[in-house]
């Protein structure tokens, strides 16, 4: 039973993008999101030593940014 509980903990809420997803979804190179990684305008989340970021968070930046 603590073996289920474990993982449950361990899964972020909500879905996830890769840095690449990332990327794509604002026409930049990967690059320039590691960028904004560095700056702290969005905060990666760890997947079995993958960065990847909340959607959700993803989406609220394109909000502000939007024309």
């Amino acid at each position: 039973m603590k073996r289920k509980q474990r993982k449950q903990e361990q899964e972020p809420l909500g879905e996830l993008m890769t840095v690449e997803e990332v990327a794509r979804y604002f026409g930049v190179k990967p690059r320039r999101v590691r960028g904004w990684e560095k700056r702290r305008v969005l905060t990666p989340v760890l997947r079995r030593g993958e960065r990847v970021y909340m959607t959700v968070e993803v989406e609220h930046l394109a909000a502000l940014y939007a024309d």
